[in-house]
């Protein structure tokens, strides 16, 4: 079992590097290079959407995301070509890495902190303001100047 793991590794990786390769051939379209590249960038990141330590979530980008992206990337590069990008990723000696895609990856995170903290903000000012309008009787207007609810009773003539 942990054999056949390790050639599952391999080839995924192999197949990495080989789709790299693809995202610069001039034979390819340019949908399977954007999505070559993206997929490229994402895997040789230094830096993970989704932190290793965090447990299984951790390493789902590892086992589920990038063999997707991988999958994807063979499904749209035209028929043959995939064979000679892996032969050439096999003869290549060592594997690239993606400044851009762990820049990629700092963005997203950046981008999520910023819209969590706008969030954030927003709920708790929110909150704060509730909070007053509840302790000041002339901002809520169901309560009296004493602080005591205000039943008021509609009736059909103020309608008119």
């Amino acid at each position: 079992m942990f054999q056949r793991a390790r050639r599952w590794a391999r080839a995924i990786n192999r197949d990495g590097v080989a789709i790299w390769i693809a995202a610069r051939d001039p034979r390819v379209p340019w949908y399977a290079k954007a999505v070559a590249a993206i997929v490229a960038a994402y895997a040789f990141s230094p830096i993970d959407l989704i932190p290793d330590f965090i447990p299984v979530l951790g390493y789902l980008d590892d086992v589920v995301i990038v063999p997707a992206g991988i999958l994807l990337t063979v499904w749209l590069l035209p028929h043959g070509l995939m064979e000679e990008f892996r032969a050439r990723a096999a003869s290549r000696a060592g594997q690239p890495t993606s400044r851009a895609g762990a820049a990629g990856i700092v963005m997203v995170w950046i981008v999520a902190l910023a819209l969590g903290a706008a969030w954030l903000t927003d709920y708790v000012g929110n909150v704060i303001k509730d909070e007053g309008a509840l302790r000041d009787p002339a901002r809520d207007p169901e309560r009296g100047a004493d602080g005591r609810i205000v039943h008021r009773v509609r009736l059909a003539s103020d309608d008119e």
